[in-house]
């Protein structure tokens, strides 16, 4: 459905949905912790 680039302090993307919901989160770089990638997927 969507990717987002947030700040490690984001807690938004973590927020309920009305539909079932995968949230995946990493580290956007190895060597730095201050970024996160977030992939959200709905159940098709």
């Amino acid at each position: 459905k969507e990717q987002r680039h947030v700040n490690m302090t984001d807690t938004s993307i973590l927020n309920l949905t009305r539909k079932p919901t995968l949230t995946l989160i990493t580290c956007d770089q190895a060597t730095k912790t201050d970024g996160r990638i977030v992939v959200i997927a709905e159940l098709v």
